[in-house]
């Protein structure tokens, strides 16, 4: 009988994660150490929480990001009742316009695309003399 941990043996090893299976706790998964993109990112950031808690324990500024709060809120809610509107007015437009609105949001998906392009960071070369 062939011993499993052998590097000769025919019988397959169990591997840690299944091949082709992404996210989820691994050893070795994640951000490296120093990766400040949460920070830069995103409100999962451990940083911008306790940066939060802390704010929120002086009246002002927890005052100040209320109103924050209820702006963007209000701005969010704005946005979706628009789209909301947008998407009823195209369901009842007869049919030659609905052509058109297609063809309208192809040039903003066209305009998108080259604006996210233009947004996209480049790296900065090093002088190098030629």
């Amino acid at each position: 009988m062939s011993d499993p941990q052998s590097p000769k043996s025919k019988v397959p090893r169990p591997r840690s994660s299944p091949k082709g299976q992404w996210g989820g706790r691994r050893p070795g998964a994640g951000a490296p150490k120093g990766n400040l993109n949460a920070l830069k990112h995103g409100k999962f950031s451990k940083d911008n929480a306790r940066l939060l808690r802390l704010l929120v324990e002086i009246p002002e500024a927890r005052d100040l990001l209320l109103i924050i709060a209820r702006r963007n809120k209000l701005l969010r809610t704005r946005a979706e009742l628009q789209t909301a509107r947008l998407m009823l007015a195209f369901l009842q437009a007869p049919e030659s316009a609905r052509e058109h609105i297609a063809a309208l949001a192809a040039q903003i998906e066209s305009i998108e695309a080259r604006t996210i392009k233009k947004k996209a960071p480049t790296r900065k070369r090093k002088n190098t003399k030629r």
